[in-house]
């Protein structure tokens, strides 16, 4: 990976991590949405899939709009944060446990999607880039959105057991 050596090389890193994070994300949460057993948490995470994809489109765009190739290295924070998933299903026991893990897991990678769409929606601003802030801006809204739904899950769940 060659140096950052200012704002904008470092907004289109991040930008094409988020691109990264959505791809990983797409493939990573249909192997967990299929061995979830609640029905809603099922919709929580085909949501969020129809969500990544929406934004992987988007982010698409975004890279046309600046004339920059969406490739870039991959996001190992949200790979651990799979990796950390995928483990936690080997190690878990029971549908209500596995469930919880999965909404857990699902939650982690939201976080941290949250700040990814945080920082790039406040790096297009400083670099006067309004349209592509307003889209970043819609995302970061989706991954807070799909935090609310998850957060509601697990607080549900935890009461009903």
């Amino acid at each position: 990976m060659k140096k950052i050596q200012n704002l904008h090389e470092l907004f289109i890193e991040q930008l094409q991590d988020r691109y990264d994070a959505a791809q990983q994300q797409i493939l990573a949460f249909s192997k967990l949405a299929a061995a979830c057993t609640d029905e809603e948490l099922k919709r929580i995470l085909q949501a969020d899939i129809e969500v990544s994809r929406r934004h992987q489109d988007q982010l698409k765009n975004v890279f046309d709009q600046l004339g920059e190739d969406p490739a870039g290295e991959q996001c190992e924070g949200t790979a651990g944060l799979i990796h950390e998933a995928n483990e936690l299903l080997d190690y878990a026991e029971g549908e209500d446990i596995i469930n919880q893990g999965i909404a857990i897991s699902i939650q982690h990678i939201n976080h941290h999607d949250i700040a990814g769409y945080n920082g790039c929606m406040l790096y297009a601003k400083a670099l006067g880039k309004s349209e592509i802030h307003a889209v970043v801006k819609e995302m970061f809204e989706d991954a807070k959105g799909m935090d609310v739904s998850l957060n509601d899950f697990i607080a549900k769940s935890i009461v009903n057991n």
